[in-house]
């Protein structure tokens, strides 16, 4: 199973390297209520074929085959995103894709405010990070009674 991000970061990685289409299949399962998720509505359900697209025999017998349309799922899933004010869309800084690039500016004002909270507690990492080599650690001690 993926999220709906996961999906579209996949789906157009694939698609960006030109990958083969044949040996990379994403199929929606269907949309279901997620609690917590998207305030009760429903969010799609996708996962990605192991099989590389290849029914299998219940599925041939059944006639439940789908079609793999990866331009679909990508524009189903890119308006999915939009529409939604739970969700955000998915973001790597650093990241070379413009689509996914680009730090949010409510994450950056969220990150400054957090830091400024930081400076204001004294905190830094060399003064809570314990000693690698374990020099200054206690060791635990073991009561038995």
């Amino acid at each position: 199973m993926l999220s709906a991000d996961l999906a579209l970061m996949l789906l157009d990685a694939v698609h960006s390297c030109d990958a083969d289409w044949d040996a990379f299949h994403i199929y929606m399962h269907g949309c279901e209520e997620l609690k917590g998720v998207t305030g009760g509505r429903p969010y799609p359900v996708f996962w990605l074929d192991m099989n590389d697209g290849r029914p299998d025999p219940e599925e041939e017998l059944l006639g439940t085959t789908k079609p793999f349309i990866p331009h679909k799922a990508r524009d189903y899933l890119n308006s999915f995103l939009d529409r939604s004010s739970h969700l955000r869309r998915p973001f790597i800084e650093g990241d070379n894709d413009a689509r996914y690039g680009a730090v949010p500016a409510e994450f950056v004002r969220l990150r400054e405010q957090m830091m400024s909270e930081e400076l204001h507690r004294n905190y830094s990492e060399e003064a809570h990070a314990p000693d690698v080599a374990g020099e200054d650690l206690p060791l635990p001690q073991l009561y038995f009674g």
